[in-house]
Order: C-alpha cells, then structure tokens, then sequence
C-alpha cells in the first residue's frame, strides 16, 4: 500500500512540473526556471496505468537569450525527419528522428536517435510526423534520449516547400530579425542554408 502511494505522489508531482509553459496566442515560452522531471510508472497491478515501463529522468534547462548562447550550451544540434511519436508514458511522447545532417556533435547521417518531450500526442508542441526540423538537444540524464532545449525554444521547423525555417519561441523569433536583418512584420522565416551556415560558423 505504501508502495502504491508514493508511487502515485510522485506520477502526480511530474504531471504539475512538466507541464510549466505558459501559452501565448501562436508559441510557447519555455519556464525560466530549471527543473528536474522524473517520470516513475510501474507494471505492478496496483498502478492504475498498466504496463508502462520502468523510470525516465530528464534535466530541462532554462532558456537561452540567442542563438550563440544556444549552440555554447546545446550538446548536439541536428537536421532531422521525424519517423514516428509514440505516447511512452502519461506525461511523456518518444520521438523517433532519423539524422540527416549534423550540425553540431557526432551523429551520423541516417541514424536514428529517440527524442522525449513532454505532453500527449495530439499536444501542440510536439514534433510532427514526416515534418523536418533543425533541432537543438542535450542528452537525457542517465539515457540515450534526448530532450528538446528549453522545451520548444529549440525547435525551428523547416517549410520544404520554399526551404525555410522559422523559430518556435519570441526570443528566437526576435534573434534571427537581427542575425538575418528581418522585418518584424514579415514572416521571420529564414533560408535553411542560410542558418545552417550562420548556426557552423558561430564559435
């Protein structure tokens, strides 16, 4: 019984810290504080949710004021396509991402690397299905996940259609009007080669 209890306390704690975004009109801000998220669900029958697979903890960061102190704080940063998204927990959706290039790290082209977020599947921010994405991500603690900077800070979605990407966070949106001298009424979007290039060159 006593198993059973702080089992549920702990589900109940990462359902309240995992989801601190707070929403605007067309983004999400990451929270700016740091916080440590560990998932815990169980196969014992005494769980009300049957067979979910053992503990999953991730270190989820505050944000960062630009692109440059991203990319000094990010482990990898890849070009990706996103496979399939599975919900592998209550809280928590797996992402599978298949490489295409690297950016920063040792990935190699058409590996495939498994990305947690917090959410549910039909969540607003979480990376679709057959969509590319160049993607800032650090090593889930005690994994070989990984986790999204920032919560969605480092997202930046790619339009195959015309090649561009645009930023997912007012910060990112506000840094590449001034890296790409961009016109705030404009669609902020952004040549891929283009912050490919600038993303390499930075130290």
């Amino acid at each position: 019984m006593l198993k059973k209890i702080i089992l549920l306390s702990v589900l109940g704690a990462v359902m309240v810290l995992g989801f601190s975004f707070n929403y605007t009109k067309d983004h999400l801000e990451p929270s700016l504080e740091s916080q440590v998220i560990s998932q815990v669900a169980s196969q014992s029958e005494e769980l009300i949710i049957p067979n979910t697979v053992s503990e999953v903890f991730g270190l989820y960061s505050d944000g960062s004021k630009d692109l440059k102190e991203m990319k000094k704080t990010t482990d990898h940063i890849i070009l990706g396509k996103v496979l399939s998204a599975n919900q592998s927990s209550p809280v928590a959706v797996s992402v599978k991402v298949e490489i295409i290039d690297t950016l920063k790290g040792n990935h190699a082209k058409n590996e495939i690397i498994e990305i947690s977020q917090l959410g549910t599947i039909d969540s607003e921010e979480i990376l679709d299905i057959n969509s590319k994405y160049i993607l800032f991500i650090n090593n889930q603690l005690n994994s070989n996940w990984y986790y999204i900077r920032a919560g969605v800070e480092g997202v930046f979605p790619i339009d195959e259609l015309d090649d561009t990407l645009k930023a997912s966070t007012n910060n990112m949106k506000d840094d590449l009007v001034k890296v790409f001298n961009l016109k705030k009424n404009d669609e902020l979007k952004v040549n891929v080669n283009k912050f490919i290039k600038y993303i390499t060159d930075l130290d």
